[in-house]
Order: structure tokens, then C-alpha cells, then sequence
């Protein structure tokens, strides 16, 4: 999702939309936290997955 919200930041950027880039520049942050935290989540029940 990550990567989704770079690719409209690059498009915004090139069509020189205003309006998509501000939308992406509140978004981006929320989504790169949202992908950190499932990663982190993912690799703690790998982890206990292989506990159990």
C-alpha cells in the first residue's frame, strides 16, 4: 500500500495536481505506520509460531 501512495505522490507530482499532492502527503505517513506496525505484528506470530 506503501508503494501505492509513493506512485500518486509521483504522479501528483508530474501532472503538477496540488490537490492529489497534499492528499498524499497526509496519507503517506498514516500508511507507512499502518506498514510498519502489521510487520511488526507478522514477525512477533512468526516468532511464536515457531515457539509453539
Amino acid at each position: 500500500m506503501a508503494l501505492v501512495w509513493q506512485l500518486v505522490g509521483m504522479a501528483a507530482r508530474t501532472t503538477h495536481d496540488a490537490e492529489l499532492a497534499a492528499l498524499e502527503q497526509q496519507c503517506r505517513p498514516e500508511v507507512l505506520r499502518q506498514a510498519a506496525w502489521a510487520g511488526a505484528e507478522a514477525k512477533q506470530a512468526a516468532n511464536q509460531l515457531l515457539v509453539t
